[in-house]
């Protein structure tokens, strides 16, 4: 299996450099997401008013939900995205596949902001807007796991996890940036304007992001080894992963039950709630953003945690609190009372909040080399696709259709329980050097 090794010019690995080189290579690997993931959720946060400029009907609701339903074609994309990219990674380079994910999200999220309405050009505009949101779904199936990847192999060994980490918090903080850009954007302008014009305005704020991206990525020092690149095709990458289909399924494992728990509480119990008791309250969704803002150091926390720590023990601890939690914390959510549902959030927010910190680099480290990219972004897109992307939708059939009030919460403990059968037979990682891992496989 082919090795991987850093470059003599590695601005983290060489000892006495200055802090700017390493601020600069992981700003470098990091701002990706936070474009990836503001592009990506301003979409959602503006579903209601693309609606009726996108998919006009008589019903309203049915408006919401096309728009909605090309919001979830993004999710579905990403395993497709994950298959182009991941590849990609894996033969020309690391920073080749961050630099076309990047690309790739800006180039869609411009041509969204930029799109002719239902009234202006009739069928052609539905249309284009379901293939610009196909290309940010494709995007991001490749970026999110690219990002940690590169973070993790560059990383010094006794702060891969905390470097590493700052991939998911790239991603949270893309996330609030949409909420806040969305916020300001309907504070100040009429509900006329924004439908007018202004809900192209996020869309476009994007741009100047992925240019910066871009040229602070197109010089990122490369970790992928020269020599690993030549006799790669496309086709042995995906045989590579067909062979090692039983890493696949422990990555899809690990990561499956952390991922439910967050779309079910920070998801699904929230719209859940505004739907019901606490129907037109603000206060839902402003605790939900706030939630997400206080995990940001917990994220920086769980890599640092399993840096010291290792980061099968941690996750075992944290699979085990969630276990503890889920039932009183999904009690307190759906309780209509706010100080309970932020509780609720919070008891479960800190041990998810962890996990996502830790996870990249437990998954890089037990990743082949020469597929790394590949294998971690196909898995890691499988599993938010079918099982934890869809857990919202999962949920609602529980509760609404069958009347199984704990249907969400069993299914959300069924994957933690084989999220921790998993990790016990895992082994620890930590203390090895890429180097070490890569020549033991």
């Amino acid at each position: 299996m082919s090795q991987i090794s850093l470059t003599p010019t590695s601005p983290i690995q060489q000892p006495g450099t200055p802090h700017e080189g390493v601020a600069r290579v992981m700003l470098a690997a990091t701002i990706g997401n936070v474009l990836e993931w503001y592009d990506f959720a301003v979409y959602g946060y503006l579903a209601t008013t693309l609606g009726p400029l996108f998919f006009p009907n008589e019903s309203q609701t049915a408006q919401t939900l096309s728009a909605f339903a090309v919001f979830a074609v993004g999710y579905l994309m990403r395993p497709v995205g994950a298959m182009v990219l991941g590849p990609i990674g894996d033969r020309f380079g690391r920073r080749a596949m961050l630099v076309m994910s990047v690309l790739m999200m800006g180039l869609s999220s411009l041509v969204m902001g930029l799109l002719p309405t239902f009234a202006q050009v009739g069928l052609a505009a539905p249309v284009l807007m379901v293939l610009c949101r196909m290309g940010q779904g494709m995007s991001v199936g490749g970026e999110y796991t690219g990002s940690m990847t590169y973070s993790a192999e560059i990383a010094p060994i006794r702060w891969r996890g905390t470097l590493s980490s700052l991939a998911t918090v790239g991603c949270l903080t893309g996330f609030l940036l949409g909420s806040a850009t969305d916020w300001i954007l309907k504070e100040q302008l009429s509900a006329e304007a924004v439908s007018a014009w202004g809900w192209r305005i996020p869309f476009l704020l994007g741009l100047p992001i992925c240019a910066l991206a871009i040229w602070l990525r197109s010089s990122l020092p490369e970790t992928q080894d020269q020599s690993a690149k030549e006799d790669l095709s496309v086709g042995k990458v995906f045989n590579d992963i067909t062979r090692n289909y039983r890493k696949a399924f422990e990555i899809i494992s690990i990561v499956t039950g952390v991922n439910i728990a967050f779309y079910l509480f920070f998801v699904w119990a929230p719209d859940l709630l505004e739907q019901g008791v606490a129907k037109g309250e603000p206060w839902v969704q402003g605790l939900n953003t706030m939630s997400m803002a206080y995990q940001i150091p917990l994220i920086l926390a769980g890599g640092w945690l399993s840096d010291r720590f290792g980061r099968r023990l941690i996750s075992m601890i944290s699979v085990v609190m969630l276990l503890i939690v889920t039932v009183p914390a999904m009690q307190l959510c759906q309780s209509g009372i706010k100080s309970e549902f932020a509780i609720g959030q919070a008891l479960v927010g800190i041990p998810v909040s962890i996990l996502f910190g830790l996870q990249g680099a437990m998954i890089v480290e037990l990743t082949p080399a020469a597929i790394r990219c590949s294998l971690f972004s196909v898995a890691y897109s499988l599993a938010i696709a079918i099982f934890a992307g869809t857990s919202p939708l999962i949920a609602t059939w529980f509760v609404e259709s069958l009347k199984w009030q704990w249907g969400p919460v069993t299914y959300l403990m069924v994957g933690l329980l084989v999220s921790l059968w998993t990790l016990f037979t895992l082994p620890e990682t930590r203390h090895r050097s890429m180097a070490e891992l890569n020549s033991s496989r």
